[in-house]
Order: C-alpha cells, then structure tokens, then sequence
C-alpha cells in the first residue's frame, strides 16, 4: 500500500513539473506573440520547445505571421505602383489635353458663326476644367508618393482678404 502511494506520489509530481513546464512554455510562448503582434520584433516563435505538439503549434504560428508579413510587403509594393501609375496617367493626360487646347484657341480666333463660337468656348471652358482636375489628381498622387513634404508657413489672413477684395473691386 505504501509503495502505491509512493507511486502515486511521484506520478502527481512528475505530472506537476510537466503542466507547469508546458504552462510556462505557453506563457513565453504568449509573450513572443504579444512581441510579434505589437511590431516589437520581427522574431519568429522558438520552436526548441519539451512538447511535440507546442512545437508543432509554435510552426503554424510562425508560417501564419510569415504569410502576413508577405501579405503587407505584397500590398504596400501595389500600392506604391499603384500610386505611380496614378502619377504618370495624369501626366500622360497633360499633353494631349494641351493640344487640344491650342486647337481650340486657333479655332476661336477665326471667323466663326456664332453657334461655332459658342461650342468652341464650351470646349475650352470645359478642357480647363479637365486641365484643373488633372492637375489636383497628379498633385495628389504626388503628396500620396511622400515625394514631397508640404511646406507650412504663416499666413496674414487680413492680407489675403485685402488682396482679394482690391482684385475682386471691378466686379463689386
């Protein structure tokens, strides 16, 4: 009966050190993650661990956050050529638009019938339009490259409303 007992004894403590080894291995194992999840570390999860099966665990994880790593390297390099195409769509659109715009104004400045005249400034006020979109869309596809830092300066607001008001005068 005392040699049971003694068994048992040792079977619990043996049992004991084993789940508190294993928990210990999760708790590091928790930390490393936390570590991994927060951008601390770009290590990977130990994989020299007593159980087979954390071992094993510690592998999926580390092919998980593997595969996310490449997900973010893969998105970050479209949008970047994604945010150089917008740049040269909008520069490519320039050109033609340009000569276009000549076209028009030789149009404009021959003889005419009214009607014509009325298209042709409809066609010019709108390619200005276009003019101007295009320029807000690659100015914008240039501030979104991080190309260029803004630089920030002070404005006098009463000097700008007097310039405005002094060139806006003839309208008033």
């Amino acid at each position: 009966m005392n040699l049971v007992l003694f068994f048992l004894l040792i079977l619990s403590v043996i049992i004991s050190f084993k789940y508190f080894a294993l928990k210990r291995q999760i708790n590091h194992m928790s930390l490393q993650i936390d570590q991994v999840t927060c951008g601390k570390t770009e290590k990977m999860l130990d994989l020299s661990l007593a159980d087979q099966d954390l071992e094993l665990l510690a592998a999926k994880i580390n092919r998980f956050f593997d595969c996310q790593r490449k997900s973010a390297a893969k998105a970050l390099q479209h949008e970047e050529e994604l945010k150089n195409s917008i740049a040269n769509i909008s520069h490519d659109l320039r050109t033609p638009l340009t000569v276009i715009n000549g076209h028009l104004q030789i149009l404009q400045k021959s003889r005419l019938l009214p009607d014509q005249k009325d298209r042709i400034e409809t066609a010019l006020r709108k390619t200005c339009r276009l003019r101007e979109l295009i320029d807000v869309f690659y100015d914008l596809s240039i501030l979104e490259a991080d190309q260029t830092e803004p630089d920030w300066e002070d404005l006098n607001f009463s000097n700008l409303l007097i310039d405005f008001l002094a060139d806006s005068a003839p309208l008033f």
